[in-house]
């Protein structure tokens, strides 16, 4: 993998990736950079499908003391974008829909299992499911992701 290092005035020694040059070390940034800011565990990322776990901390959760429906979306985002990426082809999110299906007061984490069901020369769609740590589905999602190359 082939990584800049970008102007250190502007972008504060961050490191990109070279969309040019993808391969399964982008893989292993990306998911260094999810776990840093988002705190999400990846299980498993590989062949079009993603396993992201987050341990629940109080801060996740609203005045039910149910995890927020953000917190949910972002584990879907980042969980469905890894999956996409295990393909090895860089995108972004285009288009997501969410169904919450019930709240989850006594679970320590969210699970989120996801699949890449087709695609073609620029769309993906990707499929989420969410879990608690009973294994009871919390939510699902439907992302559209395309493709940057």
């Amino acid at each position: 993998l082939k990584i800049l290092e970008a102007d250190k005035n502007k972008m504060e020694n961050k490191n990109l990736i070279d969309l040019q040059n993808l391969d399964g070390k982008a893989l292993e940034i990306c998911i260094a950079q999810i776990n840093k800011h988002f705190n999400i565990k990846f299980i498993k990322a590989e062949n079009g499908e993603a396993i992201g776990e987050l341990e629940l901390e109080e801060r996740h959760k609203n005045l039910f003391n149910i995890p927020y429906g953000g917190i949910l979306f972002n584990l879907a985002d980042c969980t469905t974008g890894m999956a996409f990426i295990s393909l090895g082809r860089p995108g972004v999110t285009v288009s997501a829909t969410a169904n919450f299906m019930r709240g989850s007061q006594n679970t320590s984490k969210l699970i989120c299992k996801a699949k890449v069901k087709r695609g073609g020369r620029k769309l993906f769609f990707v499929r989420a499911e969410i879990e608690d740590d009973q294994g009871v589905i919390l939510s699902d999602f439907d992302f559209i992701f395309s493709t940057l190359d």
